[in-house]
């Protein structure tokens, strides 16, 4: 059980990305074009993005096990360490949002707070998403040129 919810994290961490750092740049984009479409959309992606989040931590600490090697270990080291961050700036950011949003205070001097902090949050969560990669591509041998990633089945000759 452990190992398929591990396994699932190369999934839920795309959606998680893809999302965070869709709703920070249609926010960056809003402050500077002043658009209410995407002040919306950004709001949208972010509560999209939570539940992405928290899967995505969830099953990344349990994956964090079957992927240690000595080769990945600085990478899974900063992978967790930015991921946190990106989490937690981006959880506290999503309710300060989701407050200011509901008492209709998203103007002014709190917007421009609200985007440096959200855009803290996606670098963080953009240099996890880098370590990430990294943990992927390291912790496996590199191919040689003209080496096959799979060795051909018995069936493959009657292909």
């Amino acid at each position: 059980m452990t190992e398929t919810l591990a396994s699932w994290h190369p999934f839920l961490v795309h959606f998680a990305v893809a999302f965070s750092l869709g709703s920070a740049a249609c926010d960056i984009l809003d402050f500077f074009l002043h658009r209410r479409r995407l002040e919306e959309t950004g709001f949208a992606l972010m509560m999209a993005a939570l539940p992405f989040l928290i899967l995505a931590v969830i099953t990344g600490n349990l994956a964090e096990g079957l992927m240690y090697s000595a080769a990945t270990a600085l990478h899974i080291e900063n992978h967790v360490a930015y991921a946190n961050i990106g989490l937690w700036v981006f959880c506290g950011a999503a309710i300060w949002r989701l407050f200011l949003h509901l008492k209709k205070l998203y103007a002014g001097r709190v917007k421009i707070l609200y985007v440096f902090v959200i855009t803290a949050a996606a670098a963080s969560l953009y240099l996890a998403a880098m370590h990430g990669g990294r943990i992927r591509h390291d912790g496996f041998p590199p191919r040689e040129s003209g080496q096959q990633l799979m060795a051909p089945s018995a069936d493959s000759t009657r292909l």
